[in-house]
């Protein structure tokens, strides 16, 4: 269930990326379960044409309260150094 649920979401957040014109197909733009230097993995990075981290999503349950879902993303951009 977990991994449907977590697909259908992927399905979501996907189509968000492309109506705000990122290309999920180009693995140099949108880097999904990204490695970061701790080890932990952010689900979402996007990245400029210089592989430049921009932002991070992390996609989170509804029952999940959204400001420690921004305060992950926010430490995971921290150690990418995004502006």
């Amino acid at each position: 269930m977990a991994a449907t649920n977590e697909a259908f979401s992927r399905v979501r957040i996907d189509a968000q990326l492309r109506d705000q014109g990122w290309d999920v197909l180009d693995i140099h733009a949108v880097r999904f379960e990204y490695v970061l230097p701790d080890g932990t993995r952010a689900d979402y990075v996007l990245c400029d044409r210089n592989g430049r981290a921009l932002a991070v999503i992390e996609a989170k349950k509804a029952a999940i309260n959204p400001a420690e879902a921004e305060a992950q993303a926010m430490g995971y951009a921290r150690q990418l150094k995004v502006p």
